[in-house]
């Protein structure tokens, strides 16, 4: 009998841990919409080990000085999340993607009142088996007399790498003809070296990626 052994599955490298943990948060396109006592603020990532839609949103909601700020955490158009959060740093407000393999929280800190109403400071943090992989800074909020607004005011921010990338990019002219082997091979080439990327980014062991490298091989056949 031959037992397949999840160990090593989900072990990440150093290198793959720092490069998430040095990711900078404002290389991403964000926005926040207020009206009355509620903020609603999304930012369009995707993240490398999972990817539902996006874009991940957060809308909050003041409720009263005793019951604190109603959330709702979601990501892409699928998952929803609501909780109430109090407090001066509560604990983050998370929703459950592949079970409870990996999350995406809403981390709200520094919540304080002021001389007309309250104050606080909100981040994502995409999870993986418990650890947090990165940190997305959405902005500071108060809520006053006039309503929810973002303290400061914040304007969209777009990786402008990303942009300039798209705008370089020429796009190559169609073959004329594609016979059938050919395609194949092209397909399996490109599905190696996404095995490949994946294996990298999740440290995954020889003896997986040679299970996905035969699970494709019986796709390509069919």
């Amino acid at each position: 009998n031959h037992m397949f052994s999840w160990d090593g599955l989900f072990d990440f490298s150093e290198d793959t841990q720092q490069q998430r943990d040095n990711e900078p948060s404002d290389l991403v396109e964000r926005s926040c919409a207020c009206e009355g006592p509620s903020c609603n603020c999304c930012l369009d990532f995707n993240l490398t080990y999972i990817d539902l839609g996006g874009p991940g949103c957060v809308r909050m909601k003041y409720v009263s000085p005793a019951e604190g700020i109603a959330v709702n955490v979601s990501y892409g158009n699928r998952l929803l999340h609501t909780e109430t959060v109090k407090g001066a740093n509560p604990d983050p407000s998370c929703i459950d993607m592949l079970s409870d393999l990996a999350q995406l929280c809403a981390r709200f800190s520094d919540l304080a009142p002021t001389s007309d109403g309250l104050r606080w400071c909100l981040q994502l943090e995409p999870t993986l088996l418990g650890e947090v992989q990165t940190q997305y800074q959405v902005g500071c909020f108060r809520m006053g007399p006039e309503g929810m607004s973002v303290d400061p005011p914040i304007a969209n921010i777009t990786n402008e790498e990303s942009t300039e990338a798209e705008s370089s990019t020429t796009i190559a002219p169609a073959p004329e003809e594609v016979n059938e082997e050919a395609l194949i091979a092209a397909v399996n080439e490109s599905a190696e070296e996404g095995i490949a990327f994946f294996s990298h980014l999740l440290g995954l062991t020889l003896v997986v990626q040679k299970f996905l490298q035969i699970l494709l091989m019986q796709v390509l056949v069919m």
